[in-house]
C-alpha cells in the first residue's frame, strides 16, 4: 500500500516513491529467495565436498592397499625366485651325484660281466653230500653195475621226500646228467632251481632194476650260487614205493 495518500500535497511524487518502494520490496524478496536458494546450494556443495573427502580418503586407502599388495606380491615373487634357484642348485647337485653314481654303477656292471665270465660252466655233485629237506636220512646201497658201485637214497622212502645242494654256475643252458637206478619201487622226481620248477617228468620206475644215465636240459638265468631242490612228488601206478636211488648229479654248459 502507498505510504502517503495521493492527495497530500508534498514536494515529491508519492506515487513514484511508492512504486520505487514496492520495486525495492520485490527485489529484496527476490534477493532473499536467491540467498535462501544459495544457502541450499552451499549446503549441498558442502555435503558434496564432505562426500568427496570421504571418497578421496577411500581412494588414498585403496592406493595404500594397492602399494602394500604390490610390495607383498614383489616379496612373494622374489621369494619364489630364491626358492627356484635353491631347487636348481639342489637338482644340479643331485644330477652330479647321479652322474657319479652312474659311472660307479657302470664300473660295477663291467666287473660283474667279468665275474660272470669267470663263473664255472659245469659242476659235479655226489648224492651222499646232499642236504635232506624232508624225510629220512640218506642210506648207502651197493649197486655193482653203477660207475661208483655205491648209490644213495632216503630210507625208508616216502612221498614228498626232498633233498638239495648248491652249485656255482654262469648263466646259460646246461645239460643235467643224473646217474640213477630205476626199479619197481621207485617214485617220480621233480627239480626246482632257485624256486622255479625245471622239470617234473623223471620217473624212476622200471619193472627190473637197471642203472641209467638220464639227462635233462636246464636253464640258469642269472649267474651265481644256484640252489637245486629235488622232490619225490608222485609214483608210477605200477611202482610199489617212492624211493629214488642216485650216486652223482652233474651238469655242463651247452
Amino acid at each position: 500500500m502507498p505510504l502517503y495518500p495521493a492527495s497530500v500535497n508534498i514536494d515529491f511524487d508519492a506515487t513514484a516513491l511508492n512504486a520505487t518502494i514496492a520495486l525495492i520490496t520485490d527485489q529484496l524478496a527476490e534477493l532473499q529467495t536467491r540467498i535462501e536458494s544459495n544457502e541450499g546450494s552451499i549446503t549441498n556443495i558442502t555435503t558434496q565436498l564432505t562426500s568427496q573427502d570421504t571418497r578421496l580418503n577411500s581412494i588414498e586407502l585403496t592406493e595404500t592397499n594397492l602399494w602394500s599388495n604390490f610390495n607383498g606380491l614383489t616379496s612373494s615373487v622374489n621369494l619364489l625366485a630364491a626358492t627356484v634357484s635353491s631347487q636348481e642348485s639342489t637338482i644340479s647337485y643331485v644330477n652330479n651325484e647321479n652322474a657319479t653314481q652312474r659311472v660307479q654303477i657302470e664300473g660295477l656292471q663291467a666287473q660283474l660281466t667279468t665275474l660272470q665270465q669267470l663263473l664255472p660252466h659245469e659242476f659235479q655233485h655226489f648224492h651222499d653230500t646232499s642236504k635232506v629237506l624232508v624225510g629220512n636220512g640218506l642210506s648207502a646201497v651197493q649197486v655193482a653195475a653203477s660207475f661208483y658201485a655205491t648209490m644213495w637214497q632216503q630210507n625208508p622212502a616216502a612221498l614228498n621226500d626232498s633233498f638239495s645242494f648248491t652249485a656255482l654256475l654262469a648263466p646259460g643252458t646246461y645239460t643235467l646228467v643224473m646217474l640213477v637206478t630205476r626199479a619197481n619201487n621207485k617214485g617220480k622226481l621233480k627239480l626246482s632251481i632257485n624256486g622255479t620248477q625245471a622239470f617234473d617228468d623223471l620217473d624212476g620206475y622200471n619193472s627190473t632194476a637197471i642203472y641209467e644215465r638220464i639227462t635233462r636240459t636246464i636253464t640258469i638265468t642269472a649267474g651265481g650260487l644256484q640252489q637245486f631242490v629235488f622232490s619225490v612228488w608222485s609214483k608210477n601206478a605200477s611202482s610199489t614205493g617212492y624211493a629214488f636211488l642216485i650216486n652223482k648229479i652233474s651238469a655242463y654248459k651247452i
